[in-house]
């Protein structure tokens, strides 16, 4: 039985998206022993109570997780605080280490594995280390709730428009951007998928919590979506869901930048820019088009074909 202790984090600061695809190897790993370390505030701990995961918090006391898994253990990193210095010391006392990296922030350990499933990594790495990397799009860890579902578009005009900032949208931009929405479009549905909101219109619906399935069937009935150029966008393209791409926290600068240049998404440019409603309003006028938003859904499938688990499985497993 193969044992694993994942390290990551979560919540109003970091995100969500490093609990979320941790979440989708953790779905697979079925009767393997596995611990996770994760550095949560209570947005994170929710995501954590959602899916039942077996779990140690205070501090990611990696001694602490050892003594409960004995035996050769795999350590599995998602996190942007840590430091090479942990990292050095995980790799004095275990060589089986593997790192989810979006940035290449860090020089890894020699015979570290490190995985970056962003589509943009195959151009911009430059490999200067001794470890073994594994990057693109195809290992995109896709929770298993998303293949419940096929995408549904409407055949004409926009009819159901998905507004999602991110699970750290603090300032609930999310929210506003569904108003503004809902306002100006009487006719369509407005899906915001938020932590919290004050808004109340007649076609401005509000979701919170909802775990891989929801999520799934929720996108794949909207037409378009408006959401950062994170986690969420990879999920959107397994179905093909055309999007506008708000650039909100630095550390999704590469994949923004990549979505925009290779025409997979529009651009409404930073929430917090002067016109960014008349941008965003643009867009969704030239999406209104179902032949141009036919073109970006057959573009978006190409990039991830759902089985990104079973490759990162045989990738931990050194098959």
């Amino acid at each position: 039985m193969a044992k694993y202790i994942f390290i990551t984090e979560g919540g109003r600061d970091a995100g969500l998206g490093h609990l979320y695809r941790m979440s989708g190897l953790m779905d697979a790993l079925k009767t393997d022993e596995y611990i996770v370390l994760a550095d949560v505030d209570d947005l994170g701990e929710s995501v954590i109570q959602t899916y039942n995961y077996k779990k140690i918090i205070k501090e990611r006391i990696i001694r602490d997780a050892y003594s409960l898994l004995a035996g050769d253990v795999c350590v599995i990193i998602d996190s942007y605080s840590y430091s090479e210095q942990e990292c050095a010391y995980l790799n004095s006392v275990n060589k089986r280490l593997v790192f989810m990296d979006d940035s290449f922030r860090i020089n890894y350990p020699k015979g570290a594995t490190v995985i970056n499933y962003n589509a943009y990594a195959p151009d911009k790495l430059t490999i200067k280390y001794d470890s073994s990397y594994y990057l693109g799009a195809n290992f995109f860890p896709l929770r298993k709730g998303f293949k419940q579902h096929a995408y549904n578009p409407s055949k004409n005009g926009i009819e159901n428009i998905l507004v999602m900032l991110g699970g750290s949208d603090s300032q609930d931009k999310s929210s506003s951007v569904g108003y503004y929405l809902a306002s100006y479009y009487p006719q369509k549905q407005i899906h915001v998928v938020a932590p919290n909101s004050t808004y109340d219109l007649r076609n401005l619906h509000h979701y919170t919590g909802l775990d891989a399935t929801n999520m799934g069937k929720l996108m794949a009935k909207c037409d378009i979506a408006i959401v950062t150029a994170s986690t969420i966008s990879y999920e959107l393209a397994y179905y093909g869901v055309p999007m506008i791409l708000f650039g909100v926290r630095g550390n999704q600068r590469m994949n923004y930048e990549y979505f925009i240049a290779n025409s997979l998404a529009f651009s409404a440019g930073r929430i917090s820019a002067p016109h960014v409603f008349r941008i965003m309003m643009d867009r969704i006028a030239i999406l209104e088009n179902p032949v141009k938003r036919s073109f970006i859904t057959q573009k978006l499938c190409g990039l991830v074909d759902g089985r990104g688990v079973d490759r990162l499985l045989a990738v931990i497993r050194g098959k």
